[in-house]
């Protein structure tokens, strides 16, 4: 799509800006650049053949297979606790009420 002076002093009073001829011309140009970089964007080569760009960010080989553990007993885990009441870890109060 080409940008007119004409075009553009249309589109300026729909939306009621105030523009000069000097400024439509620059505006022109400036907008026919915009568009000529869009097409370029827009005609780049995608890697379409992939489901997820950001996947080779992680070393899928590093990670653990998931699975299930058993975990520490809760007593077993108070045992080891500096203070705990009725099977709560008990911790310094850190903000004033």
């Amino acid at each position: 799509m080409k940008y007119t002076k004409e075009r553009i002093c249309a589109l300026a009073q729909i939306a009621r800006i105030a523009v000069t001829d000097e400024e439509a011309e620059r505006l022109c140009s400036e907008l026919d650049g915009m568009q000529r970089f869009a097409d370029v964007l827009q005609n780049a080569p995608q890697e379409a053949d992939r489901e997820d760009p950001f996947l080779d960010a992680v070393d899928m080989d590093a990670l653990r297979p998931d699975g299930t553990e058993t975990s520490l007993p809760g007593e077993e885990a108070l045992a080891a606790a500096p203070m705990s009441r009725d099977g709560y870890f008990l911790v310094p109060r850190v903000l004033e009420e």
